[in-house]
């Protein structure tokens, strides 16, 4: 079965947000993952490895500690969603020639895009790699060096990104649909389920909660109150009029 890019970004963009990660780092990962399927990678399956093993982590321990020339987390592996929106702040800093050594990082493919729009953003070439896997962005294209390179790592000692000056490789092209695997969907959807408004039993239907016990009014509910509280407010001026009619003297020439 295929996906639209659409269908998995909105996917993702839920699934992150049920694991914990604010609403802007969820849109950085659904991004991402889009990203990766669009490039025929297998996104959605890192993401949901990366979400499992970041299950309502806090973020701070799964980005760089320390912003020298190595990064790495106090939580064990670097998550490539903190650590790919911090790349991205630096983007400036890799145009100028600075390098980084970032390891132990868990699946460094959702690190990609994040390498990608820094390059964009400023012009200049970089080049991502990890174990005999560089995948390199210049001119606008992003080229793999080893079509046969270990893409679905899920863990690795050290990813290095540098500038670069080398624009061999193959070129990647685009795709518009992708066909994530059947337990990535699954562990996707579980998470993403944990942003949906649930039913309290004992209940009416029209009560929910979402979140911290939050209640929401329907619609129909809103316009029912809407309507009695305009009828309520008619009824007292009514009222406040009548009994100063009543209690006005009445003055006769």
């Amino acid at each position: 079965m295929t996906w639209s890019l659409n269908e998995i970004e909105a996917l993702a963009r839920k699934a992150s947000r049920g694991a914990g990660f604010p609403w802007g780092l969820a849109e950085e990962a659904c991004r991402a993952a889009r990203w990766t399927c669009a490039a025929g990678w297998p996104g959605a399956l890192a993401l949901a490895d990366v979400l499992t093993r970041n299950d309502s982590a806090p973020a701070a321990t799964l980005g760089p500690q320390a912003l020298g020339e190595t990064w790495s987390a106090s939580g064990g592996l670097l998550c490539p969603i903190v650590t790919g929106a911090t790349l991205c702040d630096l983007a400036a800093d890799w145009a100028a020639g600075r390098t980084v050594t970032m390891g132990p990082f868990a699946w460094p493919l959702l690190l990609v895009p994040y390498m990608v729009w820094a390059a964009d953003r400023t012009g200049a070439p970089l080049s991502l790699g990890w174990q005999g896997c560089t995948i390199t962005r210049a001119d606008g294209k992003t080229r793999l060096d080893d079509p046969g390179a270990d893409l679905d790592c899920a863990a690795t000692p050290t990813v290095y990104l540098s500038t670069t000056n080398t624009r061999h490789g193959t070129v990647l092209t685009r795709l518009y649909r992708a066909a994530p695997m059947p337990q990535a969907v699954t562990i996707l959807d579980a998470f993403a389920q944990r942003t949906y408004a649930l039913r309290n039993r004992g209940q009416p239907p029209d009560r929910r909660r979402c979140g911290p016990q939050r209640q929401r009014l329907t619609a129909r509910k809103f316009c029912e109150f809407s309507g009695a509280l305009r009828l309520a407010i008619r009824a007292r001026k009514f009222a406040e009029f009548s009994q100063a009619a009543t209690s006005t003297p009445k003055w006769t020439a």
